[in-house]
């Protein structure tokens, strides 16, 4: 009976469902970022109150208007990419071997998924949206973003090690520039936040055109 031989290696791969699921995760939380972005931008972020996770105290939202349904829909796809980073670590703890670098990344991913939603609720309970010209918003802010792109980093690298064929395993992979690699990524970062701020000074403070 003929046989066909099959590299060890190959046993040791996830699957490609799984490879699916972690970019599709990424996917989604990009779509949820941006429309975070557009809450800031149509000033909705205090479209449900100070209350959370609940929007102005209730589940089902009654004739809402417009800024508590962009609200609203952000809590709601917020929510849900808790369960599916959850699910994606959970996935990839049981479809990869020990020792797998995608397994630390996906770590990651929760633990910045919960600091994202820890800050969010504070940035609501505080009342640092809409219109607010509190001196902590900045601060918040620049926190939030920062956040934000590391959680990115560590779903972008989840489902980059999970659809490697080789040099996943740990001590497999050598750094050639660190220094480097951590320069960019602070520059990277900065660059957002500080973008970031200087959009949020021109929604609370608009530039006018004076007319001669």
């Amino acid at each position: 009976m003929p046989t066909t031989a099959i590299p060890v290696n190959a046993k040791l791969l996830p699957s490609p469902a799984l490879r699916r699921f972690a970019w599709g995760v990424l996917a989604y939380f990009i779509a949820v970022i941006l429309w975070g972005t557009l809450v800031r931008a149509t000033g909705a972020g205090a479209g449900c109150g100070n209350h959370w996770p609940l929007c102005n105290g209730t589940v089902l939202q009654h004739s809402a208007n417009v800024n508590t349904m962009i609200e609203f829909t952000h809590r709601i796809t917020s929510g849900l990419s808790f369960f599916a980073v959850v699910g994606l670590l959970v996935w990839t703890f049981g479809g990869t071997v020990r020792g797998h670098l995608a397994r630390a990344a996906a770590v990651a991913s929760v633990v910045f998924t919960m600091i994202e939603a820890t800050l969010g609720a504070l940035l609501v309970k505080l009342g640092l949206t809409a219109q607010s010209q509190s001196p902590l918003r900045p601060a918040y802010l620049a926190l939030h973003l920062t956040n934000t792109l590391l959680l990115l980093a560590a779903l972008t690298l989840t489902a980059h090690l999970l659809s490697r064929r080789w040099g996943y395993m740990r001590g497999s992979v050598r750094l050639v520039a660190p220094f480097g690699a951590l320069a960019g990524i602070v520059v990277v970062m900065a660059v957002g936040v500080t973008g970031s701020l200087a959009a949020l000074g021109d929604t609370l403070f608009p530039a006018t055109i004076r007319l001669i």
